[in-house]
This record gives C-alpha cells, structure tokens and sequence, in this order.
C-alpha cells in the first residue's frame, strides 16, 4: 500500500483524495497531538521508526510570517523574530522530505513531496526556486469567469506575486480566484 505523509494538514483536506484513493494517510500536526511537532522527525532513524516507508510527503507548511495578505506585519514579525522561527519550521519540513527521498538507484516505487503556501515570500526567504502558481479556480469546476476575466487573471499570475496592485488583488478576491503557489520538487517515479 502507498503511503502519504500530510504535514500540517490538520483537516485532512489536502490528503483526503489518497486517502481515497487507498493510500495509507498518516496526518502529522502538533493541533492533533503534541507529539506531532515536525521537529520530532530529526532523523532518518526516527522517520523509518515511526514510519517504516513513505510514498509522498506534502506540506502545507504554516503561512502566517509569508503571505502577502499580511505584508504589511513583515517587518513587525523579522523583528520580532516570528519569521526566523517560521523559517525553521519550513526547514525542519524539507529535512523530513529529504530523510525519504530515496537514494537508491534501484528503487522502483513511486516516490514525491509538494509544498503549498499562499502568494507571499517563503520561496524567496526558504531559497525553493521558482514557484508554480495556479488558480483555484483551475481545479475548483464550480466558477465560471468570463473570458476577459480569465486573461486578466493570467496577466497577474504572470508577475509571480510582485507589484500586485489594489484593483488587481480585489479581482483575485471577487472573482474567487485566489491566486495559489506550489512549489512541486522531488521527484515523481512510476
């Protein structure tokens, strides 16, 4: 059976479709147990001890201290030290996706991780590379903007997050269009 690894996925909403799909889900969130502190997985040791194996790991790491939406605390949260701790925490999530990165040249299982954060500035502070953005509204199939709003919408998404003007951001939010950004890595075997 396939294994999925949910960090802070406290709803189980991002892991329900393998859940569905018959892939074991483990949820890992401190809100579910104290034990479950990303920081408990320190080793590969510990991971394979609790683990055993996993097939995928995703990570909808915390986005207080990223998000655009709360751009204008930034500099209150550096200061204060909020964002250096956020950083450890998106840290401590790409170790866990490094210790079950299979190094193997024969493995032959399917193997992956994704981390999700809204619009905002971990990629660039955590150095992830170029994010994915995508629409909600893409995967949704319940929204139906017009032509002229679809091409708008893709001129934002093309700024990658920079410059966002007022009228551009309440397009995003009255079309329901929340312009989303996951950074895909690992690697993806069949």
């Amino acid at each position: 059976m396939k294994r999925l690894l949910s960090l802070f996925d406290y709803s189980g909403q991002w892991a329900e479709p393998f859940h569905n799909a018959g892939w074991d889900v483990i949820l890992w969130d401190i809100k579910l147990d104290e034990f479950m502190n990303v920081f408990t997985l320190d080793s590969a040791e510990t991971c394979l001890d609790l683990f055993e194996y996993i097939n995928g790991v995703l990570c909808a790491i915390p986005c207080t201290e990223f998000a655009v939406s709360g751009s204008r605390w930034w500099k209150k949260k550096d200061a204060a030290g909020d964002t250096g701790r956020a950083l450890k925490v998106a840290y401590q999530a790409l170790k866990v996706c490094d210790l079950f990165t299979p190094t193997d040249p024969d493995y032959d299982d399917v193997f992956f991780y994704a981390i999700e954060n809204p619009v905002g500035r971990l990629a660039r502070l955590a150095q992830l590379g170029d994010a994915y953005y995508f629409d909600p509204y893409e995967f949704a199939g319940y929204l139906n903007p017009s032509p002229e709003t679809l091409e708008r919408l893709e001129q934002i998404r093309k700024k990658n997050g920079h410059g966002i003007t007022p009228d551009e951001a309440e397009l995003i939010f009255s079309t329901n269009a929340y312009t989303k950004k996951n950074r895909l890595v690992g690697r993806v075997q069949p």
